[in-house]
């Protein structure tokens, strides 16, 4: 009578399951701690060739097992914390190759497990059972790799959250050095399951916006600005001093677990017109300007300095950001426009130039241009500093104009944009508003797209219209004057 009178047995029932998960998962976690030498990391246990499969599979069990303060979470970091000090103590690249080998393939998706929940799944299904929701949870928790709970661990970890994106940075690099194969499926699941992850850290709600200025930034923040510009190079500090003033904003995003790093970083010039050359933009004189008199806010340098945020999508959020902040201190701005370099079209015209002179089929955007045509504008184009000519200027505008109007508007790549910073703005809402000839003189800009550069334009009245045509009909927004050039 005591007991059914005093005694809540839900409750019991609940802290003796936890005290069980408790159990198991320390169960585990002895076994790994067991296997380990002395001042040794359970990483490099399962790096050892020679480790036991059983020794693997309790580091999956002990990872995966489920860790909260309601079931007596008593050591939730110690993988995590093994992991990070692991990681950075790596001499070279090839160790990291060996690591993120291991971690993909020991502590992925345990397709066992996966099978084993369908089998109850299908079965209590069949059977009609109660236990139907619980086998789905069950099968859902199976098709998670452990390397995830690893993850979320790592993040609750005080440098956690930077630690993370470095380590992507780190794999997007030997990916690209092709020291790991990025058609791996195992490789290619953890890199998805990284970048989803810290997608969810680096949310609207863990960024802010902010306004970098000559007076209230650190300089140490304005150093790191300074050194990971890579569209316009910053070569001194009164250069970067001329970047911030009157006319002009630098706005950063930061993360506030990371508030000291800069991880997105955008530059405006304010005026009254739409800039066509970088070189006008980058002297503008800095003399004041009445706020009633900003009509226009010309983007024209938006770096991601981390690579380990590759494919996150910050720079579609910061530019909304910053529309806003700018509207907010100058009610009468109303036209946002980039100026954009054209990255591949050098290497991609020098390319279809090669095609067409060698007399293989003509591609479709070059549909008007013969072969004589071709190796008229490719031996233009050799002429050294052709750019300075003004006859060979004035011969090869038009076309140039057109080839990279279709290149923009026409050449795709899975149904989207080809050119990465047409994508990117394509995909933001933007329209492709002006080609600019020789907006670019400067030696990077003739290496890039032989000097051209874009205007691309954000009416924000049109900026979701234009993301669904594009995302969905792979519809690329141009202004009637581009859309002449490219159909001429």
């Amino acid at each position: 009578k005591f007991c059914i009178k005093y005694v809540n047995f839900k409750k019991l029932t609940k802290m003796l399951r936890g005290l069980l998960n408790v159990r198991n998962y320390l169960k585990s976690f002895r076994l790994v701690k067991n296997g380990l030498k002395r001042n040794s990391n359970w990483v490099s246990l399962l790096l050892n060739k020679e480790s036991s499969h059983e020794l693997k599979i309790k580091f999956s069990t002990a990872l995966s097992s489920k860790r909260s303060h309601e079931s007596g979470d008593l050591i939730p970091y110690y993988f995590a914390k093994d992991l990070v000090s692991f990681y950075n103590a790596l001499p070279n690249a090839n160790s990291k190759v060996e690591l993120f080998q291991a971690l993909s393939t020991n502590l992925g998706i345990d397709t066992e497990q996966v099978e084993t929940s369908l089998v109850k799944l299908h079965k209590s299904i069949t059977e009609k059972s109660t236990l139907v929701n619980r086998n789905q949870e069950e099968l859902l928790l199976s098709l998670i790799p452990t390397y995830k709970h690893l993850f979320d661990d790592i993040s609750r970890l005080s440098e956690g959250v930077g630690f993370l994106v470095n380590m992507r940075k780190d794999l997007r690099h030997l990916f690209k050095s092709n020291l790991l194969d990025r058609n791996s499926p195992n490789l290619r699941v953890f890199d998805n399951f990284l970048k989803k992850h810290l997608a969810e850290w680096f949310a609207d709600g863990f960024m802010d916006l902010q306004p970098i200025t000559w007076n209230s930034t650190s300089a140490g923040f304005i150093e790191k600005l300074m050194k990971s510009e890579a569209v316009h190079p910053i070569n001194s500090w009164s250069e970067m001093k001329q970047r911030m003033g009157n006319r002009r904003r630098v706005f950063a995003f930061t993360h506030r677990m990371i508030p000291d790093e800069p991880l997105v970083v955008l530059h405006a010039l304010l005026g009254d017109n739409i800039p066509s050359n970088i070189n006008s933009v980058l002297q503008t004189d800095n003399y004041p300007m009445e706020k009633d008199l900003v009509k226009t806010a010309t983007f024209y340098s938006i770096s991601a300095i981390h690579r380990g945020l590759d494919g996150i999508g910050l720079g579609n959020l910061l530019i909304k950001k910053v529309v806003h902040e700018l509207k907010r201190e100058f009610p009468t701005l109303d036209t946002f426009v980039t100026l954009s370099p054209v990255p591949n079209f050098r290497k991609w015209l020098d390319h279809h130039l090669n095609i067409v002179v060698s007399g293989e089929p003509i591609p479709q955007t070059f549909i008007g241009f013969d072969m004589q045509t071709c190796c008229d504008i490719k031996n233009m184009l050799s002429t050294e500093n052709w750019h300075l000519n003004d006859d060979l200027c004035s011969k090869l505008e038009l076309p140039m104009k057109k080839l990279c109007a279709r290149y923009l508007s026409r050449e795709k790549r899975r149904g989207l944009a080809f050119d990465p910073v047409a994508h990117f703005h394509l995909r933001n809402g933007a329209i492709l508003w002006r080609l600019n000839w020789l907006g670019n003189p400067n030696q990077m800009g003739m290496d890039l797209s032989y000097g051209l550069m874009v205007n691309y334009k954000y009416n924000l009245t049109d900026i979701e219209a234009n993301n669904y045509e594009y995302l969905v009909h792979s519809k690329v927004a141009t202004s009637a004057d581009v859309q002449v050039t490219a159909d001429s």
